[in-house]
């Protein structure tokens, strides 16, 4: 790395070729606070890849995995507890930080909110399912898991649909209903129609799709997945949501498998 740490890269394709990954969506952050004069820090780039200089890491820090949780849920799930078990509680070293936010009802605030978190966070892997799922396949590069996938929340007049709702998990701010309007839906339309505008051959590659073969709900999104990310969904055994069973015997071997934390 002693070139990197003088000679920061040209371009994208320069980027990749030198460090065999994708560039940050904060490249010039790097360029301009960590290439201009702090050549000995060392940390994971966001994909969890490759190590490259971008920034003062600790010996304390650790890698981060977000997961974003599906319609009128939060990230105080089962799942969740499951993922800070595996990744923190049961590690001695390589500990990973469970980050699991509650998701805003209306994606004119979510996307936006999710877009901060992320670049804030640098997480090095995003599992998303169901409502979630839609919104990790936006936050480009990074490595996502797109399980039984959304992209079409807002035609699913069963699930969203104007009038008041109960959360089913606890929310941090001890909401227990939330309410939906037809702006709502509209939002949910609009932002549908443009999610996978910008996406690019690179970050193609770094978008993983696990599809259920008994989802009872989100059945279309495969082909729509595909014909987006072509060669990466996979399928396991079992419907829409996720259990403790699939989590132990389908999500981590899968997790584990990307190497990303």
């Amino acid at each position: 790395f002693a070139d990197a740490r003088t000679v920061p890269p040209k371009n994208d394709a320069d980027w990749m070729a030198r460090y065999h990954t994708i560039p940050s969506q904060t490249l010039p952050y790097y360029h301009e606070k960590v290439f201009a004069g702090n050549a000995f820090c060392f940390c994971f780039h966001p994909l969890g890849r490759n190590g490259i200089i971008c920034g003062v890491m600790s010996s304390e820090a650790h890698k981060k995995l977000l997961y974003l949780h599906g319609f009128a849920s939060s990230g105080s799930s089962g799942t969740v507890d499951l993922l800070r078990h595996e990744y923190w509680e049961k590690r001695k070293t390589d500990k990973v930080v469970v980050l699991a936010p509650d998701i805003p009802v209306d994606p004119v605030v979510a996307l936006p909110m999710l877009k901060d978190l992320v670049a804030k966070e640098q997480p090095a892997l995003i599992i998303g399912t169901s409502m979630g799922a839609m919104y990790a396949q936006q936050l480009r590069g990074f490595e996502r898991i797109c399980i039984n996938p959304s992209f079409s929340l807002s035609k699913h007049y069963s699930i969203l649909s104007v009038g008041r709702h109960k959360w089913l998990n606890r929310r941090q701010n001890g909401e227990l209903t939330f309410q939906v309007t037809k702006d709502t839906i509209a939002h949910f339309a609009e932002m549908e129609a443009h999610q996978f505008d910008g996406l690019d051959e690179v970050d193609q590659i770094f978008c993983h799709g696990l599809f259920g073969d008994a989802d009872e709900i989100s059945a279309e999104a495969r082909p729509v997945f595909e014909q987006h990310y072509p060669g990466m969904s996979s399928t396991f055994e079992g419907g829409h949501r996720m259990n403790d069973e699939l989590v132990h015997h389908v999500l981590f071997p899968f997790i584990d498998s990307l190497g990303a934390l």
